[in-house]
């Protein structure tokens, strides 16, 4: 059986689990899609069939001009991906010590919204 948008639009109430047992700052997401491993931003969309997340890569991500940053509170464009549930084999939750900028990762507040 494969993961669907049910398990994603829930994912926040997986996330206050793990707090629950495992109370640190910050929690990365990574998601292993086929061949490759994704740590995830924001999860934007899930609808019927396919997931679609922003995820963190250096390479690939853009510094937002401050008119945007007031917009949307966030500093960095990421890139997004579109996937099938399908193709999506696991789910891992990683604690990380909180950065006093936040890098990576959903902290307890976030997991909350």
């Amino acid at each position: 059986m494969s993961f669907n948008r049910v398990f994603f639009k829930n994912i926040a109430d997986l996330l206050q689990d793990y707090y629950k047992v495992y109370p640190c700052g910050v929690v990365t997401l990574t998601l292993k899609v086929a061949d490759q491993e994704y740590n995830v931003a924001k999860i934007l969309r899930c609808d019927d069939t396919l997931l679609t997340f922003a995820y963190y890569s250096v390479e690939k991500s853009q510094t937002l001009p401050a008119e945007a940053r007031e917009k949307s509170e966030e500093s960095t464009a990421w890139p997004a991906l579109t996937v099938p549930y399908g193709l999506i084999l696991w789910v891992e939750f990683n604690p990380r010590k909180a950065a006093t900028e936040r890098e990576i990762g959903f902290t307890a507040e976030e997991a909350e919204r």
